[in-house]
């Protein structure tokens, strides 16, 4: 019965299946369901007809709004800039081309506030871009073909990032007070590469350009920047002498006839590297030095002023020990550093204390010390002069405890002048045949022989 029932729904639904279901011809194409660029960002290419120029600019932006390049400017070596911008609110993208001057006398770029990205400016007898805001991916080179004229110039606040600047008469990427300069590349250019007033400076590098290659002078952060044929400048300071602070870190620096890193008073420095310049590291007094190596530096590794702190550094030398490793000024900490292979390895100015050093291999003193200094738990040991050197000004007051002095070229502890207070010291096998030299009234631990020291067990 149910299969009859089946068979016979089957035979009515046919009919209906063989009915037509309309046509399949679409009515018309299809319409457009995405927006266009001018929907999403309205933007205005800049030409004749839209942003006509004025006695001094190829072009002018003078309404707020995005704009766009559909080709190169070329300022054919005349009076005029590339693009003026009078507004503020304004986006520039330069779309790929280039903002040309062939020694046009004048600036590629200038005025307003919002964002020129995407493109290159070159060949201007000024500056390339002088403006406010963001400056994002562009190339800045040759510029100042008429006179002193820089990459880019970005006044207060401003951000520049992504972009590169070589060959410039000037300055390649130079900024007022509280910019940002992240991820940049400056190169021979001819005053400096990357200079601020105050600011951050991250992830830069610069290659051959001098003494100035990174230079900020008032407040600053620089990071993880790197720095060849060249130096990293932060004084901390403006011209009116307010102090500033200022924080170098991961940075490093390589092949300079200039000084490596120079900071003002009140820095902090740290994990910096700095190989083959005249002086690996400067600093003003109060400053804070950690964890940074310098090499084969020619007159000093570390050249430090008063009152500074300095944790986990090492300095390393050049062939024929011609640079002493720390220099340091008055009130001087030093901790778990090293000098190996220099002049002198340590020199200790008044009141500074030295503590858990190592100085080895260095063509005179391991460590000289001048009056009421400290030097504790040190080792200071084959050195081609003597491994404590107590020069004897005044009155000295030092206090030399607890260190090894062994297998030096000349005496193990030298003393001159005194009173001084040295206990709990080894010194054995210095090439002088003299372990220790104390001067008279000096107060001296029992000194015993190698052959009073017995092996335990």
């Amino acid at each position: 019965m149910k299969q009859k029932y089946l068979i016979t729904l089957i035979v009515l639904a046919i009919p209906l299946l063989l009915l037509g279901q309309g046509s399949l011809i679409p009515p018309g194409p299809p319409a457009p369901t995405m927006k266009t660029l001018d929907q999403i960002e309205a933007r205005t290419a800049v030409n004749s007809t839209n942003t006509p120029g004025d006695a001094n600019y190829l072009y002018v932006i003078s309404q707020s709004g995005s704009y766009y390049l559909t080709g190169n400017i070329d300022g054919a070596g005349g009076s005029k800039g590339g693009i003026g911008i009078t507004k503020s609110n304004v986006v520039l993208d330069l779309n790929g081309f280039q903002v040309i001057g062939h020694n046009a006398n004048a600036i590629g770029i200038y005025g307003g506030s919002g964002v020129v990205r995407n493109g290159s400016v070159t060949g201007w007898g000024k500056d390339g871009i002088f403006t406010h805001g963001t400056i994002e991916n562009i190339r800045a080179d040759y510029n100042g073909t008429t006179g002193l004229g820089s990459g880019i110039i970005a006044e207060d606040g401003s951000y520049v990032t992504r972009c590169s600047a070589a060959g410039n008469s000037y300055m390649g990427i130079s900024c007022f007070r509280n910019c940002t300069v992240s991820d940049c590349h400056s190169e021979k250019n001819l005053v400096g590469g990357i200079s601020l007033d105050g600011g951050v400076v991250t992830r830069c590098t610069s290659e051959n350009d001098g003494y100035n290659a990174i230079n900020v002078f008032e407040s600053c952060i620089i990071t993880d920047c790197a720095v060849t044929h060249g130096g990293i400048s932060a004084p901390g300071r403006n011209n009116n002498g307010t102090l500033y602070a200022v924080r170098v870190s991961g940075c490093t620096v390589s092949s300079s006839s200039g000084n490596g890193i120079t900071t003002g008073s009140g820095a902090t420095i740290e994990r910096c590297a700095v190989q083959s310049c005249a002086v690996g590291i400067i600093t003003g007094t109060g400053s804070t030095i950690r964890g940074c190596t310098v090499g084969g530096n020619t007159n000093y590794g570390f050249n430090i002023g008063d009152n500074c702190t300095l944790t986990d550094c090492s300095a390393t030398g050049i062939s024929g020990g011609g640079a002493n490793g720390f220099n340091c000024g008055k009130s001087t900490a030093l901790s778990n550093c090293t000098a190996q292979g220099l002049k002198i390895g340590f020199v200790l100015s008044d009141h500074s204390t030295a503590q858990h050093c190592v100085t080895s291999n260095n063509t005179s003193d391991g460590i000289t010390i001048t009056i009421d200094c400290n030097v504790l738990n040190c080792d200071a040991c084959a050195n081609g002069g003597d491994g404590i050197h107590l020069l004897g000004l005044g009155n000295s007051n030092n206090r030399v405890d607890g260190n090894n002095a062994s297998n030096n070229v000349g005496i193990g502890i030298h003393q001159q002048g005194g009173p001084d207070l040295i206990v709990r010291n080894f010194a054995r096998n210095n090439a002088s045949g003299t372990n220790y030299s104390p001067s008279s009234g000096t107060s001296v631990g029992p000194i015993g022989t190698p052959h009073s020291y017995q092996p335990v067990g």
